[in-house]
């Protein structure tokens, strides 16, 4: 019943989260995106700042505000 965008990022090396429930979760959403940042473990936007931040500015640009 969620009908709203979603990101959904990962790490490949999520210990606390894995990868699999990850994708899953994405999966369930009709409109989410999934992103797996290689080489990552649980806290991407501690350990992949950049990567992390440009992948949320690419999102949140692309959604559309409410009406």
């Amino acid at each position: 019943a969620i009908d709203v965008p979603a990101l959904v990022i990962g790490g490949q090396y999520d210990r606390v989260t894995p990868p699999g429930a990850a994708r899953a979760l994405a999966a369930a959403l009709p409109r989410a995106r999934h992103h797996e940042l290689a080489r990552c473990g649980h806290a991407p936007f501690l350990t992949h700042e950049a990567e992390f931040g440009a992948l949320l500015r690419e999102f949140a640009a692309s959604v559309e505000p409410p009406r």
